[in-house]
């Protein structure tokens, strides 16, 4: 079951802000930050809705923009789902429209997949210069959950904050 989005919400944007302000030397309001969604048929939809509208609360509350934070989605099942690139961060308007329309396949949860595709976003199209951040929306059911936790070590090893 996954815990209510409501409250958690506020403190999930201000984590995120936090780090992406204090990730490198300074002060710094720059930053590229994937959502990885878990889309599989262990989520209702409502909960994939809420999911949704997490991400949305942290676009409206962030300074977007490819000079400032940059915001990339991931949606995962038994294979890779939508994907809204760092390209798509050009403002605000076109990034909530790409996230009103993911879709949830709802089938299998391969958490693993979805963390090699969030590293392989961060290497092509991640800057090195800001924080790069990972947040991980799941229920916790990963079907292969050794290799999920195997990537996400990798993923901090590369200096990616998860």
């Amino acid at each position: 079951m996954l815990v209510s989005f409501h409250s958690s919400c506020a403190v999930l944007v201000f984590i995120c802000c936090y780090i992406i302000l204090t990730a490198t030397q300074g002060f710094v309001e720059k930053g590229d930050v994937i959502f990885l969604l878990d889309g599989s048929d262990s989520i209702s939809d409502g909960e994939f809705l809420e999911q949704k509208r997490l991400i949305e609360h942290f676009i409206i509350q962030t300074d977007i923009g490819q000079d400032n934070v940059r915001v990339g989605a991931i949606v995962v099942s038994s294979d890779i789902g939508d994907t809204i690139e760092f390209s798509q961060s050009t403002n605000r308007n076109t990034l909530l429209k790409a996230v009103d329309a993911l879709q949830q396949p709802q089938d299998g949860s391969r958490i693993d997949l979805g963390l090699n595709k969030l590293e392989r976003l961060f290497f092509t199209s991640g800057r090195s210069n800001v924080p790069q951040i990972g947040i991980i929306v799941t229920d916790g059911r990963s079907k292969y959950p050794d290799a999920s936790k195997g990537e996400s070590e990798a993923l901090k090893g590369v200096g990616i904050h998860l």
